[in-house]
Order: C-alpha cells, then sequence, then structure tokens
C-alpha cells in the first residue's frame, strides 16, 4: 500500500524528493483510516525471525532497520 511503502522505502534509504516527484506523476490515494500497530523494534525483529523461515529482502536488514521503520510509521 501507498503508507507502507512511504514508511519502507523512507527506511531503506530512499531520499524524500524521489516520493514528491512520483507524487507529481501518479497522487496518492486518499485514506479513510489507518491503524498502525506498532510494538518495540527488538519485539518486532524478534518476531520476524522466530516466525519465518524464508527471509527476505527486509527481513535481512536488522535491527537498526526495524527502529527506522517503527519511527516512520510514528
Amino acid at each position: 500500500t501507498y503508507v507502507s511503502g512511504l514508511a519502507y522505502g523512507l527506511s531503506d534509504g530512499i531520499d524524500w524528493s524521489s516520493f514528491v516527484n512520483m507524487f507529481k506523476i501518479s497522487e496518492p490515494p486518499k485514506i479513510d483510516k489507518l491503524i498502525v500497530l506498532n510494538s518495540e523494534p527488538e519485539i518486532l525483529y524478534s518476531r520476524i525471525k522466530a516466525s519465518r523461515s524464508d527471509d527476505d529482502h527486509y527481513d535481512n536488514k536488522g535491527l537498526d532497520f526495524y527502529a527506522r521503520l517503527s519511527d516512520n510509521y510514528n
């Protein structure tokens, strides 16, 4: 979704100006409600590592990435 793409992209190092340029091409969707369930990055990271057998791109980012991700959602 738009919001998660923004949060993950910023956490992964994509600069804000890149998102601004995307908005010039396509307007982001209007959001009626947004519910974000958040926790301490350490807890989130440990749950991901315990629940998945196949790591993806973001699973291998490490705890610092999840701390940035949590900040970007807030």
